[in-house]
């Protein structure tokens, strides 16, 4: 069974799997939402962030900020060639070392709320907002 198989079980039923071109439309959003440098996220560019300790602050600074916790949000990993995931964060959450083990480092995006949540393979986690609306993207 492979890493995404065995992230999928845990999800149990609460992932969806992209075709390509969606997840790559999801990746391209992302790119332009929030400018990468050295493969992550260049969070000094990035004037509304928060670098957070633990998992269990996420959600509390996402509810802070007023987004809502309960739009889809997609999994993206650093190697190119695993699939972008559609699921919601709270399952994600309940479920992140099945998830993070996927891959080196993961992003938890949220278009329509236009957060991301970064998972760096150093250890860092941080949760930032962009300025632009993912409309403005296309």
């Amino acid at each position: 069974m492979s890493l995404i198989d065995e992230c999928l079980q845990a999800l149990d039923g609460e992932a969806t799997l992209l075709p390509e071109k969606e997840g790559k439309d999801i990746i391209h959003t992302l790119t332009r939402m929030f400018p990468f440098t050295w493969g992550r996220i260049d969070w000094p560019q990035v004037p509304q962030h928060s670098e957070l300790d633990t998992l269990s602050e996420v959600l509390p600074v996402l509810l802070d900020n007023g987004s809502n916790t309960h739009a889809a949000v997609f999994i993206i990993w650093d190697e190119a060639t695993r699939p972008v995931l559609e699921s919601n964060l709270y399952t994600v959450l309940s479920h992140i070392e099945e998830v993070t083990i996927v891959s080196f480092d993961t992003w938890i995006f949220c278009p329509t709320e236009h957060y991301v949540v970064e998972l760096y393979h150093e250890g860092d986690l941080t949760v930032g907002w962009s300025e632009q609306k993912a409309a403005d993207t296309v």
